[in-house]
This record gives C-alpha cells, structure tokens and sequence, in this order.
C-alpha cells in the first residue's frame, strides 16, 4: 500500500509549482501589443483606412530597437509560412552586417533609365488581381539630417500599379537608398482602393535582402498572398472584404528551406518600415548635384528622423509621385502624396475623376526623367527642405511634411506654387490640379 504524502509535503509541491509559474511571466510591459491596439482604436475613430496612429511610433521610438520593430504585430508565423506553400519607422538604426547588393542588369547612373535593360515585374494573383512594378536608376541625391555630413547616394524608383475589374490603384516607391542587411525586410509602399461591392483592392511593394527567397504576406481575414522575389523586389495583393481592409496586414520573409526570418505588420497606406536597416557608413554614389539651398538652416538642436535614409525614401517617392503625369490611377494617385490633395482633387471637378492611363504605368524613362531631386536636406523630425526641378526645367525649392501615416508629403504651398508657376509645361496632364490650385 502507497503512504499517502504528508499535508507538508503537499504544500511544498504547490509552493514549488507557484514559483516555477511566476517565473515564466515578464512583468515588462509588451509595446508591440500596446502598438497593435492603439492603431487599430485609430483605424476604427473613422479618421480614414490610410492613417496609421503616431502613438504607434513614439512607443517604437522608445523601446528603440530595429528600425519598425515596434510596430510589428507577431503573426502566427508558422501559420503563415504553411499556407503559403500553397500561393503562387521607429527606433535608432542598428549597425548590421554588410548590406546585400542585389543583382540587377546594370544601369547607368543619372536620372535616365533607357541606357540599361529594365524589367517591369508582373504577376497576377490567386484572387485576380493584376499587379505590375516598374523600376528606373535615380540620379544621385544628397541626404542631409541635422549634425550629420551631407551624403551622396543612389536610388531606384519602383512604380506599382494594382488593378482588379475595373478598380485601379497604384503608388511610388523607393528602394536600395535604405541599406538592407543580407536577411532584411522592407515594407516600401502599401494601399487600398474600392473594388467592388464590399471588396477591395489592396497591394504591398516588398524590398528584401538577397538571403530572403520568398515573401508571404497575410490579409486580415487570413488570406496568403505570396512570391519569391525578382531582383530583391516583391509586389503582393489581392481582394479583400471591405469591412476588414482597416486591419493589420503582415509580411514574412522566409528562409530558401521555408523557415520565417522576421515580420513586419502594417495598416495598408502607411509610410515605410524596414527590419534589418543597416546605418550606412559612406556614401553609396558620387555625382550629387550641389545646387545653392538652405541647409544652413539645419540646427543640431531639432529632432531629427530616426532614420534619415527610410525617410529620405518616402520625401523621393512623394515628390515624384506628385508631380509624374499619366500615373495608373491619375490625378487621384498624384494628390495621394500632397498635403490636403483631396480638397484640390475635388476642385479640380470631373477631369480628375476617371484615370488618365488605365490600368497601364508610366514607362521607366517618365518615372525617372519627369522629376529629378538633388538633395533633401531634413530641418526637424516632420520638415525637409527638397531641392527638386521637372522636365529638366530650373532648379526649386520645395517643402515635405510628414503626414500623420508616417508617409512624407508635399506641402500643398509647394505643390501649387510649382504648377501655377509653369512645373509641369503647360498642357500638362496636372493642369487640371494647376488650375485648382489658382483658385485655392
């Protein structure tokens, strides 16, 4: 017969099992949860499916770490990566491995792209959308953030356009000027637009390290999406329920053998986010234009962007996205990345309702040529001086705020000033917003 244990002996064993249960929970508290939710009571305040919360951010910028660390929502990663087998700004900048260089045909450097052969990358997916990313070199451009020497680096444009029926959307990117490590991942642009009748069109332009071999990304309502990168670029989409597209979207980079590296979660038209940033040491280029500007206004007191490069990024993208005639989505796209644009495509009337082009995308040398930026010189965290010229016309000066999504915008002052002081040429597809814009 079994002795029964002692009243002590039991107690001790429940004392031990208490202990070894305490132990396992961290009374630090959790931000990426904290992030989570205070984005989606915002997405839900009715200020718009495109506005990611600012809160999110100071939380990132906080806790510091990776750059979008902190808005990373922590998908059920293995999830993800099962399901996927079966589918076709925040915090300081770490100091990483060796930034991957990733292989494309060569292209020379300058604001032209017909000297290189340039591959648009399309694909449509398992729910019929139609997706398209057409690149084109930059001219080299100067970045200048506070007490930080001016550098010289080059960049890619990388134009997407979504269609699905009739819906199309579309928006600009800008890749390599933010050095990713081997095993990095780089949200670029994002959106979503009315497809049909309780659907919507939604995409995501992926930037990846040359170790990442596929990209997965996870609707809202569960939904895969996924491809193996072309080039270090990725563009995924699809359709989904309206009631749904406020929520967070995630993507995962995935090892060759299937396995998950890192996720980034994110509200669909919110601004950059990369994990795996690495701070870059030197310039990447030379051949910076120096026109005269105002970077003597820098303080070293400011704020200034904790990162510099991913936002350097979004004020490139904005401003050629702005000012670039015949976009997928036309002058509804162009506004999209000016400050107050809605209001200026409103009075613009019925010209600006229909797209100018289709579902089709401007060609890479209209990309690259229409706009050129020498240099963005940073006077805060949420103010950059820009120093920009179109058509090859005279050089300007211009201002970018960033907008409460985390995405850089033109000032509307900017924009207005530049159109009805004759950038574009006249006869320009944005005449309509030029004209607008006088009576504003």
């Amino acid at each position: 017969m079994s002795k029964r244990p002692s009243r002590r002996a039991v107690e001790e064993l429940l004392r031990r099992g208490l202990e070894a249960r305490a132990a396992s929970i961290s009374p630090s508290p959790d931000p990426v949860d904290l992030a989570r939710r205070i984005e989606r009571a915002e997405a839900s305040s009715g200020r718009g499916r495109l506005l990611a919360t600012a809160a999110a951010v100071v939380v990132a910028a906080a806790v510091g770490g990776g750059v979008g660390a902190a808005l990373v929502p922590s998908p059920p990663a293995q999830h993800l990566s099962a399901a996927a087998k079966t589918g076709s700004q925040a915090g300081p900048l770490p100091r990483g491995p060796q930034a991957s260089r990733r292989h494309r045909s060569p292209r020379a450097a300058g604001p032209s792209a017909s000297a290189g052969p340039v591959v648009a990358l399309a694909r449509e997916t398992s729910s019929g959308a139609r997706l398209v990313a057409t690149p084109a070199q930059l001219a080299p451009v100067a970045i200048t953030s506070g007490s930080s020497p001016s550098g010289c680096f080059a960049a890619e444009l990388v134009s997407t356009s979504a269609s699905s029926g009739g819906a199309v959307a579309g928006a600009t990117g800008v890749v390599d000027l933010q050095p990713l490590a081997a095993d990095g991942l780089e949200l670029v642009d994002s959106g979503t637009a009315p497809a049909e009748k309780g659907v919507d069109l939604w995409w995501a332009t992926v930037a990846v390290g040359r170790k990442v071999a596929r990209v997965a990304a996870e609707q809202p309502n569960g939904s895969i999406d996924a491809m193996k990168p072309v080039g270090g670029i990725a563009v995924l989409g699809g359709l989904v329920p309206a009631q749904s597209a406020d929520g967070f979207f995630s993507l995962v980079a995935e090892t060759p053998s299937g396995r998950p590296i890192h996720s980034i979660g994110f509200l669909a038209g919110s601004g950059p986010k990369a994990w795996g940033a690495v701070s870059a040491s030197k310039s990447t280029a030379s051949g910076c234009l120096t026109p005269g500007s105002g970077a003597g206004l820098l303080s070293t007191l400011a704020s200034q962007p904790a990162s510099p490069l991913l936002a350097g990024s979004s004020v490139l993208a904005s401003f050629h996205q702005a000012y670039t005639a015949g976009l997928p989505a036309g002058l509804a796209e162009n506004v999209a990345t000016v400050v107050a644009g809605s209001g200026l495509l409103r009075a613009a009337g019925a010209i600006a309702k229909r797209p100018t082009t289709g579902a089709g995308s401007p060609g890479p040398a209209a990309l690259a040529d229409q706009v050129e930026v020498a240099r963005v010189a940073f006077l805060s965290s949420a103010r950059a001086e820009v120093i920009y010229r179109a058509a090859s016309g005279g050089w300007r000066t211009g201002m970018a705020v960033l907008g409460g999504s985390g995405i850089w915008k033109v000032s509307r002052t900017s924009f207005c000033g530049s159109l009805t002081g004759g950038l574009p040429p006249s006869g320009s597809e944005l005449s309509p917003l030029a004209r607008a814009c006088s009576k504003s």
